[in-house]
């Protein structure tokens, strides 16, 4: 079970938790890995989700880590959004169980929007935080596909392996909010066939992928050698490029899409037993990155927009 600091009295934020059932089991032990290895007592993990919201943690990450690391506008998520999706007393956040339901049509559309968290490594007292390292990621509801959407480690602490630790419990939250999800989703079917709706159920205990992006070389606003670090930190965390053509959908309405982009799956460590690799043969279908593009766009621009598809068995490969 993960830390649970207590909120400071400060904290105007609510502590108020958006599920009972979402928890990283290895946090505490993850937890005092770190401690040891950095040599700092003073470490916490903290989850949006599962801890508390705090708005000012949540905008000193954005702007010690977020700004510096991703200086593009078009390639980062704004604080607006990222606030709405985790602030739990916002009426447009997928999992605030507590809004008005005036409008249904408004609140299915929110309820099909990705769920989202960040955990933070943390060290420092009140008066004299430091974030060492973060991962935001989301799980895309419609696609049951998780993305690994930002990882940052302060320039201080950098090859230390803090993500190498840091990142599996992202991969672990992932997977427990597609569980909690299909919970759900099994629950209101089955409610459905007591009131003699029927339906069918297309659940899986296992997430069908997760994806990161990363820029390519010819991205303007990087040098080659730090695309190529960025890159080599990836491949050491698990992620494979996807031969499969690709640009970002865009972050909001008003922007447009990123060209120079790669999108990359996870794979785990062939080398670790705890990681295994998810897709045998280094293929995966591509109707799975397909589905979470569709998803990802439909979160930006409405999941009322109709988009007329076409099955398909080919299969994308991975590099190796």
């Amino acid at each position: 079970m993960m830390s649970q600091p207590n909120q400071p009295e400060e904290e105007e934020e609510s502590p108020r938790s958006l599920e009972d059932n979402y928890r990283i089991q290895d946090a505490e032990q993850v937890l005092e890995q770190l401690r040891q290895s950095l040599g700092r007592n003073d470490l916490r993990i903290h989850s949006f989700r599962q801890n508390y919201y705090s708005l000012s943690l949540l905008t000193r990450f954005y702007e010690t880590h977020m700004i510096p690391h991703f200086p593009l506008e078009d390639e980062r998520d704004s604080l607006e959004d990222w606030i709405e999706c985790l602030d739990p007393n916002n009426d447009n956040n997928p999992n605030n169980n507590n809004k008005n339901n005036d409008n249904d049509d408004d609140d299915d559309e929110e309820q099909r929007g990705p769920l989202m968290d960040i955990l933070l490594l943390v060290g420092g007292n009140e008066s004299s935080i430091i974030i060492l390292a973060g991962v935001a990621f989301e799980y895309y509801q419609q696609a049951q596909c998780g993305l690994v959407s930002y990882v940052t480690v302060h320039r201080d602490y950098r090859g230390r392996g803090i993500m190498k630790r840091l990142h599996p419990l992202a991969i672990q939250a992932l997977q427990s909010l597609h569980r909690q999800q299909q919970q759900q989703q099994q629950q209101q079917q089955q409610q459905q066939q007591l009131g003699g709706s029927g339906g069918s159920s297309s659940s899986s205990t296992m997430i069908r992928a997760i994806f990161a992006e990363t820029n390519t070389v010819d991205a303007a606003n990087e040098s080659h050698d730090d695309v190529m670090a960025r890159h080599q930190a990836l491949w050491k965390l698990g992620y494979r490029r996807l031969e499969f053509p690709y640009a970002q959908p865009p972050l909001g309405t008003d922007q447009d899409s990123f060209d120079d982009v790669m999108l990359l799956v996870y794979q785990g460590n062939t080398n670790d037993n705890d990681n295994p690799c998810w897709f045998s043969e280094w293929k995966i279908p591509t109707c799975v990155p397909y589905d979470y593009v569709i998803d990802f766009f439909q979160s930006v621009f409405g999941y009322d927009n109709t988009i007329t598809t076409t099955t398909t068995t080919t299969i994308t490969t991975t590099t190796t």
